[in-house]
């Protein structure tokens, strides 16, 4: 009997250092694109004092942030997913042009601080729509769960596999997911579009055009999935899709009027989006 108390308190001893040094390797993954960076730029290239060290400095940010997810993955076996290569791809991007900024000066010319701003708010209209997918897509799962009696395991084993993860082909050929499939498919096809076209190319005023039509029917496509999102949560919580105001479990309200007021944001971000790009254009549309 001792010596199984002896066993079991080693154990976790061996655990805990274990998971110190686990934490220790992730942190030290996080920031080391950081240190590397700056070390690079200030020490050996002498980059000078200018605004886009900063874009650089963010870049090599989310650099860390994918080889700390990368680091996760090889301790616990993890898929690393695309949303682990998707900071590394941005991080990289964003370090290639504030190095071309800082030290091709002839670039500068080409851009100005107008397209510059229009490139930091269309990303940040993106960053919104990406949060709301990642509800969509929990949101999804958990009607799966509820109506076809899907556990969690078995969605797991159906979403391997990139074709089934990002568009649940395997799940839309067992149940038909109709509308969902399709609004879900598309989505993942444009908002990788929209992103990466903003951030190579976002800087020159001809590619605002292009980046207004895809950030328009991202954002479209978000009220879409907003919908299906606060119905599904209505149902759950409350047996019922629309809400007038009611209390929740979490002592909270809810109601239609939140929902609504949601997917009229949705609506809003399209129409300003349209309208910043028709200004860089000295065009005049109408006011709402």
């Amino acid at each position: 009997m001792a010596s199984s108390k002896k066993k079991r308190k080693k154990n976790k001893r061996g655990t805990g250092k274990s998971t110190a040094f686990h934490t220790a390797a992730i942190c030290i993954a996080l920031f080391l694109p950081l240190v590397i960076y700056l070390a690079l730029m200030l020490a050996v290239f002498g980059a000078p004092d200018s605004p886009w060290l900063m874009l650089g400095f963010v870049g090599a940010f989310a650099v860390g942030v994918s080889c700390a997810a990368l680091v996760a993955s090889l301790f616990w076996k993890l898929p690393i997913g695309v949303l682990g290569i998707i900071p590394f791809a941005v991080g990289a991007i964003l370090i290639l042009i504030s190095s071309l900024l800082m030290f091709a000066p002839g670039l500068k010319t080409l851009l100005n601080t107008e397209m510059v701003s229009y490139s930091f708010i269309t990303v940040g209209f993106l960053a919104f729509s990406l949060i709301f997918y990642m509800l969509f897509r929990f949101s999804l799962e958990s009607w799966l769960k509820r109506v076809y009696r899907m556990s969690n395991t078995y969605i797991r084993k159906a979403k391997k596999g990139k074709r089934n993860y990002w568009w649940y082909e395997a799940l839309h050929r067992e149940v038909g997911l109709g509308v969902l499939y399709g609004m879900n498919k598309l989505y993942t096809l444009l908002f990788p579009a929209a992103l990466a076209l903003t951030l190579l190319t976002g800087y020159f005023r001809p590619m605002s055009i292009p980046i207004c039509a895809l950030v328009t029917a991202v954002s479209l496509l978000t009220a879409a999935m907003s919908v299906f999102v606060y119905a599904q949560h209505n149902k759950e919580e409350h047996g019922t899709y629309v809400v007038l105001l009611a209390r929740n479990s979490r002592r909270g309200f809810d109601s239609v009027l939140f929902d609504l007021g949601i997917v009229l944001l949705m609506l809003a971000m399209a129409y300003a989006h349209i309208m910043i790009t028709a200004e860089l254009w000295g065009i005049e549309l109408p006011h709402l």
